[in-house]
């Protein structure tokens, strides 16, 4: 009995974490793993680095989306991490807003998987993709030694 207590305490314990954005380094990561798992064709790995998000990279996005947490599968986005992972220095409101637009812009597309990559591009031709577009630029600069 006392194993089952401790069992469901643990159980407890991991489920109460709350979520978190993920790191630059993290967001690395996920990008790699979810490249070579969706066997992303070389094109479509350099459309990913103009920021230019096509049908064929669906799964590429989904994979990424589930991955950093904030896509559930036969859901689609789950807003609120969503926001708390593109908010940067942007006011909360303004990006709800922007997700709120472009998830209602999109979401008639059918099922969830389907209208990921209509939702990104709004999304990278908001404020949002000017930070993401911005951050990507600077982690790319050569470093000043």
């Amino acid at each position: 009995m006392k194993l089952f207590l401790i069992a469901c305490a643990l159980l407890a314990a991991v489920s109460a974490q709350e979520w978190k954005p993920r790191t630059p380094e993290e967001l690395q990561a996920i990008r790699k793993t979810c490249i070579e798992k969706t066997k992303l064709a070389p094109e479509q790995v350099e459309n990913l680095k103009k920021f230019v998000y096509t049908e064929p990279m669906k799964d590429y996005m989904l994979c990424f989306a589930k991955e950093i947490g904030i896509w559930e599968t036969g859901k689609g986005f789950d807003t609120k991490r969503a926001v708390k992972q593109y908010k940067f220095d942007l006011p909360e409101e303004q990006v709800q807003a922007i997700f709120t637009k472009c998830l209602q812009d999109h979401q008639k597309e059918g099922d969830a998987s389907k209208y990921i990559i209509p939702v990104q591009n709004c999304m990278m031709s908001s404020a949002i993709g000017d930070k993401i577009k911005a951050k990507a630029l600077a982690a790319a600069a050569p470093k000043k030694q």
